[in-house]
């Protein structure tokens, strides 16, 4: 009875040694996911705190974004009144040109006009 007894023990030694056994592994994974848990909400914390922060830095940069929309379109409007000056402005240019070609060919025939009203002239004189 003795021996029977003895090996009885030992097994429930065993059965509570593996039982203790079991228990804190499954003390160590439970751990291990509460520190996982606090890590991800530390995590989530920091991120709320930057999407607050950059909120703050939109609402701060909103009246400069406001102004440099409104002089892009002030530009663009500027452009599109430059484009037409330039537009009205070459037309002049050749306009010009034009007029400059039929006074040089009105001096020309001036000049002939004269050289030939001039030896005319001489002619008569002589």
């Amino acid at each position: 009875m003795f021996v029977a007894n003895s090996i009885s023990l030992t097994c429930v030694q065993l059965l509570q040694s593996d039982r203790r056994g079991q228990s804190q592994s499954a003390l160590r994974a439970v751990q291990g996911r509460h520190e996982a848990i606090q890590k991800v909400e530390k995590q989530m914390i920091e991120l709320a705190q930057l999407f607050q922060e950059m909120e703050t830095l939109v609402v701060q940069q909103e009246p400069a974004v406001t102004q440099i929309e409104q002089k892009g379109e002030e530009v663009t409007d500027n452009v599109g009144k430059a484009n037409t000056e330039i537009d009205g402005a070459i037309t002049k240019a050749r306009s010009r040109n034009r007029k400059k070609w039929w006074c040089l060919l009105i001096c020309r025939m001036c000049k002939l006009l004269f050289r030939s009203w001039m030896t005319q002239w001489l002619t008569i004189l002589n």
